[in-house]
């Protein structure tokens, strides 16, 4: 004969299937959030080369992010020693990653550094890599050859007659030495790159 079940047994017994349940079920994500490791790390490489992230800390990265693109990362939290590569130049430093996001924006290489709301959680690698782009034209009829250098960077070019180039200098802060043959005569100087401003090849003036 089968004995019928008390309904206080029943309840009690539905209570404790539902509380082992509920504790089996795992904690909403916004709940964990403060336990959370790792933080978002969001590069932005709007330049025309590969931007490169050498991470050292509690945990080693090496990111890279091709040009044009964004992409996102996991990264372990803390502070980090780094070395990166953007428009083809090198620095180093040391990032904060104990938030839970940060944003690394790599502007066209010569673009000045871009500003935001909370420069706490965010980088423009502009600020410490500095190249500048500028033009060069021949005012001449004649094809010119011209030499830009300072002690580590050196810059061959040929222009034709009335030809207009752009060339990107690695730092917009740098004094450059130049030298051009123009109408039979060699010119020389020094050019302290301006943005928006171009450099002229020019006969001397008893030669124009």
């Amino acid at each position: 004969m089968k004995k019928r079940m008390h309904p206080r047994h029943l309840i009690l017994g539905l209570l404790m299937l539902a509380l082992l349940l509920a504790l089996a079920l795992p904690a909403p994500a916004q709940a964990q959030g403060e336990d959370f490791t790792w933080m978002l790390l969001t590069v932005t490489n709007e330049s025309q080369f590969d931007y490169t992230l050498y991470l050292y800390g509690g945990t080693n990265y090496t990111l890279v992010v091709p040009p044009k693109t964004t992409t996102q990362f996991f990264v372990d939290k803390g502070w980090y020693a780094y070395s990166q590569v953007a428009c083809n130049l090198t620095t180093n430093g040391t990032f904060d990653f104990t938030s839970t996001h940060y944003t690394i924006n790599v502007p066209i290489c010569g673009a000045p550094p871009s500003k935001s709301w909370n420069a706490s959680l965010y980088y423009d690698t502009a600020t410490d890599i500095r190249p500048i782009r500028i033009k060069i034209r021949n005012k001449t009829r004649l094809p010119i050859e011209l030499y830009v250098r300072t002690l580590t960077e050196h810059h061959f070019m040929t222009f034709d007659p009335l030809e207009t180039q752009e060339l990107l200098l690695d730092n917009q802060d740098e004094t450059y030495a130049y030298s051009y043959v123009a109408c039979g005569e060699l010119r020389s100087g020094y050019l302290l790159p301006r943005r928006g401003i171009p450099f002229d090849l020019e006969c001397s003036g008893s030669n124009k």
